[in-house]
Order: structure tokens, then C-alpha cells, then sequence
């Protein structure tokens, strides 16, 4: 996220001080052990859910992207099956380890794969929750001990570099040459090769067919919600019921307080940590809910925006407190 600068001194200070002063309210984690944390939400344990984030493109050109990003936008766009999305990154979710910084594992154009904001959280909510706000689509995916796998693998691929070569065998016309490309820790890639491989080497089953570098931002996502419509939406009255709350009333209130209450660390520290982690969950039920066929798809695109607004206003402004 290097040359991103924070725009907003409130938040800013709501950030800083909400970190200076941890709240004791959530308690009920504290401890870190998931057996414990698994009993307060469900049966589904807090270490088997992880999310992938993706960006769809802006309706006008973002202002502070430079000539060469704006290039590559445009061609990805240009080239990639709709619905269209120009980026991707995986989300490690805190739910248990809440102080952990390893959540937002990514790569970039110009820098190495990373975990973006590890010591810096501020300029992560400029750039997630302001200049891309209301533009990240989320989806689930499921596995046993989904988080720790997956922190296991992005620690595996830190450093990897960033490459540009392997867009075109991934879009449309060129995919039935992405075999020429090794796969392996530490390999190059861009962004959803980087996400594909990760999720392979975790061992997490979310549809992907095809090697990692067959796979651009739109086709991943293709791939995993598709495989949520067809081989997990069918299980929503069973496995997936535990993801939601006792309370389905004081869920959706502090749904209401995450998606649109005011962008602050403090909104989010009155809230408590269990009942945001609470409130995830029950967005993430809603996701694979609304992945069945007959539901609207422009609902289902409302219900993954709503996931990728509160898990990245929790992991940004909330995970600290």
C-alpha cells in the first residue's frame, strides 16, 4: 500500500485511540482458545471460515491511480469475463487471535506479495474503506482449520513477486497456455494467482478446477461462487445454520451499526467484538443463502458487499479495541 496517504484526522484519531486503549468487553476470546470460541458462536468453528476479497472496477476512473495502473485496469477489464473484477486478495479473519496482523495477504503491482497494513492500519482504511469503499465483493470459504492453513500458505508465499506476464494466459483467449507456468511457493503472479495458489496449498475446496495462473480476478470468483451455489448452498439448513446467531434480532442491529453507522473505531468498540464476530457470521449465512438460483442476483450481490464492508471495517477499525 506504499503511497497512500490518510485523508480523514478524525477517523484517524478514533483509530489511534481506540488502539492506545483496548476494551475489555470482549473478554469471551481473549483467551485465544478455539474450543472456547467455537462454544460461544457455534459448531462451525471460528478457524474454518475465511474469506476471499474482490474489487470490481469504478464507475469513472479513480483520480490517484497512476498512467501504468490505469493501463492495466483497462485491460483487465477489457479481457475478462463478466461480472468483471480488477483485483483480489485473501482475508485471514482475527476472529480468535484478534491482535494477529497477518489479515489482508495480497500482491500489487510494483511490490512483492505481502500482508498489506501488518504495521499500519491507518492507511488501509483510506485506501479500503474511502477510496474504494462500497466496491469489495466477499465470499466465504470453508475448511477445516480454513484460517490456519491459510496462514500457513501465505507465510509460505510473503515475498513473492509480482508479475504482469501472466495476465494474458489468463484471460479468455490465452488460458489453454497457463500451464507453461511453474506454481509453487514463492512463484511470480499477480494478484489471482497469487490468491488461487494460496487457497490450493491450503487445502481448501472452493471449485478451482485449473491450475493457479489459468485463474484471473473474474474467473476466481466465477469459480468460488459457482461451487458455493452448487455444493454448498444446499447445506445451508444444516452445516451452515450454525453460522447464525441465538439472537437473529440484536444480530441484525449490530448489523445495522457495522454497515452504516458512522466509520469509526468507537461505534465499533461500543459494539464488542463478540457481537461484530457475531454479526460476520450471520452476513456470511446470508452470502450462501442467496447463492441459491432462485434468488435476485443483484441481492446477491448487495449481500456480498455488505460481508466485505463489515469484515473490513471490523479487521480495520474494530480488530485492535
Amino acid at each position: 500500500m506504499s503511497g497512500i496517504t490518510w485523508k480523514n484526522d478524525e477517523i484517524g484519531q478514533l483509530l489511534n485511540r481506540a488502539a492506545a486503549n483496548p476494551s475489555s468487553s470482549s473478554s469471551e476470546l481473549e483467551d485465544g482458545n478455539p474450543a472456547s470460541a467455537s462454544t460461544s458462536f457455534s459448531k462451525l468453528k471460528l478457524g474454518d471460515v475465511a474469506f476471499v476479497m474482490f474489487l470490481e472496477p469504478p464507475e469513472h476512473t479513480d483520480p490517484n491511480m497512476t498512467f501504468g495502473e490505469r493501463v492495466i485496469d483497462d485491460l483487465i477489464q477489457m479481457f475478462s469475463q463478466k461480472p468483471t473484477m480488477v483485483h483480489v486478495e485473501v482475508i485471514i479473519p482475527p476472529f480468535v487471535d484478534r491482535k494477529s496482523s497477518k489479515v489482508h495477504f495480497a500482491t500489487y503491482m510494483g511490490s512483492n506479495a505481502s500482508y498489506q497494513n501488518e504495521y499500519d492500519s491507518v492507511n488501509g482504511v483510506d485506501f479500503y474503506l474511502i477510496r474504494h469503499g462500497h466496491r469489495w465483493r466477499c465470499l466465504p470459504v470453508f475448511g477445516k482449520s480454513a484460517v490456519a492453513e491459510l496462514r500457513r500458505a501465505c507465510d509460505a508465499n510473503v515475498g513473492s513477486p509480482y508479475s504482469l506476464l501472466k495476465y494474458p494466459t489468463s484471460s479468455h483467449y490465452f488460458r489453454k497456455y497457463s500451464w507453461i507456468w511453474k506454481d509453487k511457493p514463492m512463484a511470480s503472479g499477480h494478484c489471482a494467482t497469487l490468491t488461487a495458489r494460496v487457497l490450493r496449498q491450503a487445502g481448501v475446496q472452493c471449485g478451482l478446477a485449473h491450475s493457479p495462473p489459468w485463474y484471473s480476478p473474474s474467473s476466481l470468483y466465477s469459480a468460488i461462487q459457482s461451487d458455493i451455489q452448487t455444493r454448498l448452498s444446499s447445506h445451508l439448513d444444516t452445516e451452515f445454520n450454525d453460522l447464525k446467531p441465538a439472537d437473529e434480532e440484536e444480530c441484525a442491529a449490530s448489523i445495522e451499526t457495522i454497515l452504516r453507522g458512522p466509520l469509526s473505531a468507537r461505534s465499533l468498540q461500543e459494539l464488542g467484538h463478540v457481537k461484530c464476530v457475531q454479526a460476520i457470521r450471520q452476513l456470511t449465512h446470508r452470502v450462501v443463502g442467496y447463492s441459491i438460483d432462485d434468488v435476485n442476483q443483484e441481492e446477491r450481490h448487495v449481500a456480498e458487499r455488505e460481508l466485505g464492508d463489515a469484515i473490513l471495517k471490523w479487521s480495520l477499525l474494530g480488530r485492535e479495541f
